[in-house]
Parts: C-alpha cells; structure tokens; sequence
C-alpha cells in the first residue's frame, strides 16, 4: 500500500485536495532512479568495453588472413579476385606486381584449400594442384 500525505481542503477553499507522495516514498523513488542510472552506466561501460574487444579481435583475425593470401599466393604478387563464369562464382588470381602477368589463377573451392592449407602451417609449395 502507498504511503500518502493528503493535505486537505479548509472551510475556504473550493478545490481538489493536493496529494503528495510521503517523504519515505520519494526517497526510494529517488534512490531506485540513482540505482537505474548506475546500472545503465555500468552496462554501457560493458557494451563498450564487449564492442572494443571484438573490434580487436576482427583486427587480429584479418591481420593473420592477410598474412596467410600473402603467403600463399607467394611473393612479389597481389591477389585480384573478379567475377567468375559459369558455376565458379569468383576467381582468384595472384597476380605479379612488377610485370602484371598472371602467376596463378584459382578457383573458389580450391583457393579455400590453398588457405586452408598454408594456415595450417603448410607451405604453399606443398599444396598439389589435382588438374595439372
């Protein structure tokens, strides 16, 4: 039940009486809103914090596939990736830099291969093209 002061009409006045919650009631209300920011602060220090972390991580996570293409597609080279034809939705090529000639050209299952293969500690030279 809630504790309310009601200050009444006199003989005089013709109006509603003005209800006013207690001072005990305004003081836990006042201290439930204190607790609701505090708790929103603290919560957004955590998405921050959750948001800074995965970023982080996104970094660290492209760093380390850079440097796995970088190997595999070998020195001295870039890779161009362009829209494929027919069933293979993309290529890949490794392209080198000096000259622009075309060095190597996969396509998507087997470049996902090759990455797989030099991110797991292999060189790229020991990765067998089955076609050739």
């Amino acid at each position: 039940m809630t504790d309310l002061s009601v200050q009444g009409l006199t003989s005089n006045q013709q109006s509603q009486p003005t209800v006013r919650p207690a001072p005990n009631v305004e003081a836990a209300a006042n201290q439930r809103r204190q607790g609701l920011e505090q708790a929103r602060r603290a919560a957004t220090a955590q998405q921050v914090q959750s948001a800074e972390a995965a970023s982080a991580q996104r970094a660290e996570q492209f760093r380390e596939s850079a440097e796995i293409v970088q190997r595999a597609i070998g020195a001295n080279t870039r890779l161009e990736i362009s829209a494929g034809q027919g069933s293979n939705p993309f290529t890949y090529r490794a392209i080198d830099i000096d000259s622009g000639e075309v060095v190597s050209e996969w396509p998507p299952a087997q470049f996902a291969a090759l990455l797989q293969s030099v991110g797991a500690g292999n060189e790229p030279g020991l990765v067998v093209d089955e076609q050739s």
